[in-house]
């Protein structure tokens, strides 16, 4: 007889392919839309940057809503949490991308930092779902403080010291931050 998972493998199951997915959508999201490209005739917007980030949502919830109906509540709790987390982790791997990846990014351009932003704020705002999801406490952990961090740092024209300088730290606490996550969150 197969031994029964428990909620929090279930957590890790689930959501460990969904980091990279996230990472490659908010990359073709970035990197691919006509919108975020610095070269268009327009500004962006904010109900455009506001639209792109309705997108994610889109994906996202459409994740979580599969997730609901084949999971406990309790399950459900800690993937929600995961999520947020691994949300953020994603902003990060747009940010300053791992050395294993051996990528070499353009510097983000004024508008793609634009749509981070929003794309950040909209995603604090899915979670906290007007306070009946994730707590404030929760949203604003270390992972977040962070994430706001490095993009202010990348925005600044630090992308060149990203890699020596904030990946390290990032990594230690991103490996710490998920192993931290699975303590109960409501």
């Amino acid at each position: 007889m197969p031994a029964r998972m428990t909620s929090q493998q279930i957590s890790r199951a689930a959501l460990s392919n969904m980091r990279s997915d996230m990472v490659r959508y908010l990359s073709k999201v970035i990197f691919e839309n006509p919108r975020c490209l610095e070269d268009s005739d327009s500004e962006l917007s904010a109900a455009d940057a506001e639209k792109i980030a309705a997108d994610l949502l889109d994906y996202m919830n459409s994740n979580l809503e599969t997730l609901a109906a084949q999971v406990y509540d309790e399950v459900f709790a800690i993937m929600l949490r995961d999520m947020w987390l691994v949300t953020l982790q994603a902003v990060q791997e747009i940010l300053a991308p791992s050395p294993q990846r051996h990528l070499k990014l353009d510097p983000l351009t004024s508008r793609q930092f634009f749509v981070i932003q929003c794309i950040l704020r909209a995603a604090r705002s899915f979670f906290y779902q007007d306070g009946d999801g994730l707590s404030s406490e929760v949203l604003d952990n270390d992972t977040f403080v962070e994430t706001m961090e490095l993009l202010a740092y990348a925005e600044q024209g630090n992308t060149e010291t990203l890699y020596s300088d904030a990946r390290p730290s990032l990594s230690l606490s991103l490996s710490l931050s998920l192993s931290l996550s699975l303590s109960p969150c409501f």
